[in-house]
């Protein structure tokens, strides 16, 4: 465990595109990364021979001064990713549990004030964590499967939410495929402005402008009477779609909209040859509640958190469920 080491790279290190192409997910993606700028940091793990075999990201800011490194915004993990060469079952546990003890040393090391992130979906080891001192907690989305055929998957969807696709079809609702994202993020800015200040409005037209093609995202909005009343943008890779960035017009809200572009978005993923939908999850519980109807799988991811002792005593009164 010892000879792993940790060193910042280039997101256009030859090494790591191979590594990106091989096992990466669009997280991984150079343009994805390329989107934050300065404040990221690509991190590679490296083996006793040099060679790279694993990367993760974290996004340096500051909060009230302090500096704080977490997941990258609007992006749900840390982008972990590396080759497990093992060939046994032992073996393949005690090589990952290497990793993730390099990891945790090396972000130990950091002189930051909070340390907070999520680790991928399918890792599961948070041990070496906790022997560092960090806390590990568990967070959840749903991940649909998208290889049965849709009327199947339709058919397990919450009664309520097909009645509301069915009669927003009935009244008129129309849901297009859009490449124009004028209108997604005039719906996702709305919604932004009403719930939430954690996500930048520049960073969204970012990936609205700079990131999203045809190759690595799709859009649908819903209209009602050619106005455009609810959105739901996906990025993708090889296997899955996630859903990122949503929003709806509150003062033109019609029931199912936002439901419909998401069953859209789910026939789009499949029709593309994707093997999952992922939600991306929420801790808020009308959320929750809200991607639990269209019947996908609940799975658990963990997040890692670590702050300064005061820091974190003063954390457990605004967070009480993370610290």
């Amino acid at each position: 465990m010892k000879d792993l080491y940790i060193k910042e790279i280039d997101k256009l290190n030859p090494d790591y595109l191979e590594l990106v192409n091989e096992i990466g997910t669009v997280f991984n993606d150079p343009a994805w990364l390329s989107l934050f700028g300065n404040h990221l940091s690509l991190y590679g793990i490296f083996d006793v021979q040099d060679r790279l075999f694993g990367a993760f990201t974290l996004w340096h800011t500051y909060l009230y001064g302090l500096k704080y490194l977490k997941n990258p915004l609007t992006t749900p993990h840390c982008a972990l990713i590396f080759r497990n060469p093992a060939e046994t079952p032992y073996k393949r546990n005690t090589f990952e549990k290497s990793v993730h003890t390099c990891v945790a040393g090396f972000l130990k090391s950091q002189p930051a004030a909070i340390i907070q992130f999520n680790l991928p979906t399918g890792v599961t080891d948070g041990q070496p964590y906790l022997w560092k001192g960090f806390k590990v907690s568990p967070a959840y989305t749903y991940q649909l499967d998208l290889n049965p055929p849709i009327h199947e998957t339709f058919s397990g969807f919450d009664a309520k939410l097909r009645s509301d696709i069915a009669k927003a079809e009935k009244d008129g609702i129309v849901v297009k495929k859009v490449e124009d994202m004028a209108g997604v993020r005039s719906l996702v800015k709305k919604t932004i402005d009403r719930k939430t200040k954690d996500v930048s409005i520049s960073l969204i037209d970012k990936i609205l402008s700079e990131f999203a093609k045809p190759s690595n995202s799709f859009a649908f909005v819903a209209y009602n009477a050619d106005q455009p009343v609810a959105a739901t943008f996906c990025v993708y890779d090889g296997t899955t779609a996630y859903y990122i960035l949503g929003g709806f017009d509150s003062e033109n809200r019609y029931r199912g909209a936002a439901a419909s572009t998401i069953l859209a978005s789910i026939q789009h993923a499949r029709e593309i040859g994707l093997q999952i939908f992922d939600f991306e999850g929420s801790m808020i519980p009308s959320i929750e509640a809200f991607f639990r109807g269209f019947g996908g799988e609940l799975v658990p991811k963990y997040s890692v958190h670590r702050a300064w002792l005061p820091l974190e005593i003063l954390l457990k009164f605004v967070k009480r469920s993370v610290y």
